[in-house]
C-alpha cells in the first residue's frame, strides 16, 4: 500500500554519488545548469573548473560565484562557474580540446593537458590584469564598489561577466594572430577605461543609453572588435 517507492543505495565513493546524483536528475527531473556544473563528473569543461575552484592557487572559490548563471551586482566575486567555463572552453578550442562531449568524460591524459592549460592561462589573465590583480589581493566584498560604472579606479566593467569572457577570447586571438607579445598584450588592456557610466566609450555599443548591459553572441564578438581595437590601434587593427 505504500504511495512511493524508495531504493536506498550505500555508496561511499564522492565520485559515484555525484555521477549517480546527476544521471537520475539529468532524466527525471533535470537539475539546473549551476547544479550540473557544480556537481558533473562526467563533463570535462566542468571538471576542469570545479577542479581549479577547490584548488584554490589561482582563483579560490570564494571569487567564483556558483549560485547562479548569471553574477549580481552585490555578488562578492569576480565571476561566475559558467563564464569561468566559457573562458576555458574558449582557451581549449584554440589548443584543439574543443570537440569533448558533454556528457562523455575525456581520456585522463587528454584531461589532464587541457587542465594544465587552462592552468597556465588563467595564472596569466588573472595574474597580469590589473584589476583582477588587485581584487584578488582583497576581500572579496570590496568586488561590489569596483563593479561600480562610474568607482574611480575605472575597471567597472571588467567585473561583469561576458566582458571578461570577450577580453579573454581577444587576448586569445592576439596571442595567435599579432605580433605582439604577451607583455605588450596586457600592458595595452591595463590602459583601457572600463568606466561604463553614462556617455562611456561601451554605450550605445555594449550598454544602452539607460545604463543596461547587452548580452548574447552578437554584443560580446563586437565587444571582442572592440577591444581588439583598443589594444592593437588603428594601423595595426
Amino acid at each position: 500500500n505504500d504511495l512511493l517507492s524508495v531504493v536506498f543505495v550505500v555508496l561511499k565513493d564522492k565520485v559515484a554519488q555525484r555521477r549517480l546524483f546527476a544521471d537520475i536528475n539529468s532524466y527525471a527531473n533535470p537539475i539546473s545548469q549551476k547544479e550540473r556544473l557544480m556537481i558533473s563528473e562526467d563533463n570535462g569543461y566542468y571538471k576542469i573548473v570545479q577542479n581549479i575552484a577547490e584548488s584554490g592557487d589561482i582563483l579560490p572559490e570564494r571569487y567564483v560565484y556558483f549560485k547562479s548563471v548569471s553574477l549580481p551586482d552585490a555578488a562578492k566575486a569576480i565571476t561566475t562557474g559558467k563564464h569561468l567555463t566559457q573562458i576555458i572552453k574558449a582557451l581549449l578550442d584554440e589548443k584543439g580540446y574543443g570537440d569533448w562531449k558533454d556528457q562523455v568524460l575525456p581520456p585522463k591524459s587528454d584531461l589532464e593537458k587541457a587542465e594544465h592549460l587552462s592552468r597556465s592561462f588563467l595564472i596569466e589573465f588573472y595574474g597580469k590584469i590589473d584589476a583582477f590583480k588587485y581584487a584578488l589581493s582583497k576581500d572579496p566584498s570590496e568586488i561590489v564598489d569596483l563593479r561600480e560604472k562610474n568607482h574611480a579606479r575605472k575597471w567597472g566593467l571588467l567585473f561583469k561577466p561576458m566582458p571578461q569572457v570577450a577580453l579573454a577570447q581577444a587576448v586569445l586571438y592576439l596571442k595567435e594572430e599579432s605580433d605582439m607579445d604577451v607583455s605588450a598584450i596586457y600592458r595595452e588592456i591595463n590602459k583601457i577605461d572600463w568606466s561604463w557610466n553614462k556617455g562611456s566609450q561601451f554605450e550605445g555599443m555594449v550598454i544602452t543609453t539607460d545604463g543596461t548591459i547587452l548580452t548574447g553572441n552578437k554584443i560580446q564578438k563586437r565587444l571582442v572588435t572592440m577591444i581588439l581595437f583598443w589594444i592593437l590601434g588603428k594601423s595595426k587593427f
